[in-house]
């Protein structure tokens, strides 16, 4: 996903990012090639939307 001069981003397949330190690098090795698994599918929820707060200096004049 991201490389830089001291890390690695990789996404496993338990969907989960992680970030490899460059000297972790030599010790990485590569998944068996039936082991891989989709990311599981998250499903989308959505927030309720904020009711907008009324200044305390309204509140006193109510």
């Amino acid at each position: 996903m991201e490389i830089t001069s001291s890390s690695a981003m990789i996404q496993f397949s338990d969907g989960k990012n992680r970030k490899i330190a460059v000297s972790h690098f030599t010790t990485l090795q590569p998944a068996a090639p039936g082991s891989f698994l989709p990311p599981p599918e998250v499903p989308v929820v959505m927030k309720a939307a904020r009711v907008a707060r009324v200044p305390k200096a309204a509140k006193k004049k109510l």
